[in-house]
């Protein structure tokens, strides 16, 4: 056995949560670099007046604190195990939506573009925020 294969040997034996560095001082309880995180709810539950669930205001912590770039880096080392690339469903939704952006406008003509920024740009310079004034 070679060193590459003792290396793949051992991170099957870890779990993707282990390899983050707040993962001894965490407690989230749906935990986006567990590889059951599509199965896992947030511990309290209880149901919103229109019918959502909500995490109970009593659960000490239900937000994962380490970075996205830490956790996308950590899952990159798992693609079989973690489908949501080590994101919550929140921040997967953002991503897809952000790229989804992006194709879209790289495939708009260039005149298009030009003329759209220069839409902006009157428009910020008729906001009151856009103007670089306090308010």
């Amino acid at each position: 056995m070679n060193a590459n294969e003792s290396t793949e040997k051992e991170k099957s034996s870890i779990y993707p949560e282990e390899e983050c560095p707040k993962f001894n001082r965490c407690s989230v309880n749906r935990c986006p670099l567990s590889k059951d995180y599509s199965k896992l709810i947030t511990m309290w539950m209880e149901t919103a007046s229109d019918g959502k669930l909500v995490p109970f205001t009593g659960d000490p912590e239900t937000k994962c604190k380490a970075s996205i770039k830490v956790r996308e880096k950590i899952a990159f080392n798992y693609p079989q195990l973690l489908p949501n690339f080590g994101l919550t469903d929140d921040e997967l939704i953002r991503k897809r939506q952000g790229l989804a952006a992006r194709l879209k406008w790289d495939s708009l003509p260039e005149e298009e573009k030009a003329a759209r920024i220069a839409r902006l740009a009157e428009a910020r310079k008729t906001s009151p925020r856009g103007s670089g004034k306090k308010q």
